[in-house]
């Protein structure tokens, strides 16, 4: 089972502006992005088997509300405009340009 979170990133920014400083710090911030980009480059790539297929999964709502602070790490929530997409093909969501 897994640890619940105690806030998302969306929480985490409200209580540091809430607190008077401007925002996150650089390193708090570069490491919570750079968790983020390790996770959607292992969602990203094909390596997702169901059955005897392989697939990459898009999460396409990544926004602070939807990254999850689990201590001082982040994991990406709310996969629910998720994607699995098979071959090589990339899909851009309807809207996006």
């Amino acid at each position: 089972a897994g640890k619940l979170a105690r806030k998302s990133l969306l929480d985490r920014l409200d209580e540091v502006t809430r607190a008077g400083d401007a925002g996150l710090s650089a390193n708090e911030a570069l490491r919570y992005v750079r968790q983020a980009a390790e996770a959607l480059d292992f969602l990203n790539a094909q390596r997702h088997r169901y059955g005897d297929q392989v697939y990459a999964i898009q999460h396409r709502n990544v926004r602070p509300v939807n990254m999850l602070l689990y201590g001082d790490e982040v994991r990406l929530g709310n996969f629910s405009f998720a994607k699995a997409i098979q071959g090589e093909g990339v899909s851009i969501p309807q809207g996006v340009k």
